[in-house]
């Protein structure tokens, strides 16, 4: 499945980010996102929905992303919506909706930066100061676009704070509550490689229920081959309705 893609649907355009933030395999980097907005605005439509579900990744791409759509919103409407997972960096992204959303049985993620490095105390130094830097921007963004102070925010990271819609909710983090019906769990795993950089997440999320995926492989293809047909000039309804079936099913 592409972990990016864009459609349009009367006067309100849509991307989708269904991958990991960054140079990874199905990763999503910035000039990736940065051309699918301008795609999306090329269509000269009044409003945006980003629908992510994404483990998030590289910090520096997804920072870039959300000043994107920061942007983006000032030209018009833009609507965040979770529809899986928002860890890490795709947490940030999501708080630059006007309008934001997470489904009923989805999560946000917080948490401190990390890197996996190397080499002398020197260079450790510059390194472990890279990413006090990084904390201090990630918490003023919560504080700015949540109901979190900045110190809470602090709190919050270092202790990986993991929401779910009805607590992200009430955080500030979505401006509405809880819609849908409950995701799968399937929907909440995260690579295998990423498992390490958590400390402690749910049990949805852990290893246990990995073979959970695996079970929607084929629906997903057929959903590939879906979306292939609605974005050629073959484009139907009937190819828009069996795709939304088969979203239904993936989600189940």
């Amino acid at each position: 499945m592409d972990s990016l893609t864009v459609m349009m649907k009367g006067q309100t355009a849509s991307i989708d980010l269904y991958g990991p933030i960054g140079a990874m395999p199905g990763g999503v980097m910035a000039d990736d996102f940065v051309g699918a907005l301008s795609e999306a605005k090329s269509f000269g439509v009044d409003n945006l929905h980003v629908n992510l579900n994404s483990p998030g990744g590289d910090y520096a791409e997804g920072i870039a992303m959300y000043h994107r759509l920061m942007q983006a919103g000032e030209s018009m409407k833009v609507t965040t919506t979770v529809e899986g997972k928002a860890y890490s960096a795709t947490s940030l992204l999501m708080l630059a909706g006007h309008e934001r959303q997470m489904l009923h049985g989805t999560r946000a993620m917080v948490h401190e930066g990390s890197m996996m490095s190397g080499g002398n105390a020197a260079e450790l130094e510059k390194k472990v100061a890279i990413l006090r830097d990084i904390n201090d921007e990630a918490a003023a963004i919560y504080a700015d676009r949540t109901n979190w102070s900045l110190s809470e925010a602090k709190e919050k990271m270092a202790a990986e704070t993991w929401l779910n819609a009805d607590d992200a909710y009430k955080a500030g983090f979505t401006t509405v509550a809880p819609t849908g019906e409950v995701v799968s769990r399937a929907a909440l795993h995260v690579p295998e490689s990423m498992f390490a950089l958590y400390k402690h997440p749910p049990q949805e999320v852990t290893r246990e229920h990995v073979e959970a995926v695996g079970a929607t492989a084929e629906l997903r293809q057929k959903a590939d081959e879906m979306r292939a047909r609605m974005r050629g000039d073959a484009e139907t309804a009937q190819a828009r309705e069996d795709y939304r079936r088969l979203q239904q099913q993936l989600t189940r």
